[in-house]
């Protein structure tokens, strides 16, 4: 893939062509990647759409630039990925860069971090650290700038009809990266716990690409997703605004 980008510095201009990649990956992985294995590599990583070895970085004349040409060690060779329904991923995937490019720049660059941290959590090869990384995109997006643990999994099980049991599940992950962060405790379940990770983080993210337009900025979306799931406590709570807006003459 070619990609073209102006810059001051050759640094510079391999950092953010990395990144504009690796964003771009990220919108295919969402689509193309496996939901589950049945039977698999635990050593091959979550992700269909992966970096090749060499990268090189060329001037406006098409000539590579001196000590520009790197060669990636962490690289794990993969079959080439072939489209199941590549009209549709490519229509698909244009689709959501062009809601992405509609977000203001502070939504945009949330969204932007959490999505470079998530494919480049399951390029891991050691699917223990992918959860880690997983997490940690998963954290960026569901409550990024917070110390609240806890709203990363409540904020994410309210997307889902079955809020409890998914509430469950999600807590599971979080006190199994807990105990890999501080007591190096690892699981030979690491690779199904990663499947289980991208689902959550996938659909928060289609949730903002969906209701793009819904909300000013991503506190007020998470805000939204605050909210009580139970349909008797969003009723009381509904009364209760209602009666402020009545007693302060709103209405």
């Amino acid at each position: 893939m070619v990609i073209e980008i102006e810059a001051k510095s050759e640094t510079i201009a391999a950092n953010k062509a990395m990144k504009a990649l690796d964003i771009l990956r990220s919108f295919f992985c969402i689509q193309c990647n496996s939901f589950s294995e049945i039977i698999g590599n635990e050593f091959e990583p979550i992700n269909k759409i992966r970096l090749g070895e060499f990268h090189t970085l060329h001037n406006a004349s098409g000539n590579v630039f001196e000590n520009s040409f790197w060669y990636d060690t962490s690289c794990s060779k993969a079959k080439v990925y072939v489209f199941r329904d590549e009209r549709n991923t490519v229509k698909n995937v244009r689709n959501i860069v062009n809601i992405f490019s509609k977000f203001d720049k502070q939504y945009k660059s949330i969204i932007s971090d959490s999505m470079l941290r998530f494919v480049r959590a399951f390029d891991e090869k050691n699917q223990n650290i992918a959860i880690l990384r997983a997490w940690g995109a998963l954290e960026a997006l569901a409550a990024p700038n917070e110390s609240n643990c806890d709203s990363v999994t409540t904020r994410c099980a309210f997307i889902f009809e079955e809020y409890e049991y998914h509430k469950q599940i999600l807590e599971h992950l979080r006190e199994y990266r807990n105990r890999n962060v501080h007591a190096g405790q690892e699981s030979e379940m690491a690779k199904t716990y990663g499947f289980q990770i991208q689902k959550y983080f996938k659909q928060l993210f289609l949730f903002h690409i969906r209701q793009q337009g819904n909300f000013k900025s991503i506190d007020e979306a998470n805000k939204f997703l605050d909210l009580p799931a139970d349909k008797d406590k969003i009723l009381h709570l509904q009364s209760i605004v209602e009666k402020s807006i009545s007693f302060r003459g709103y209405g």
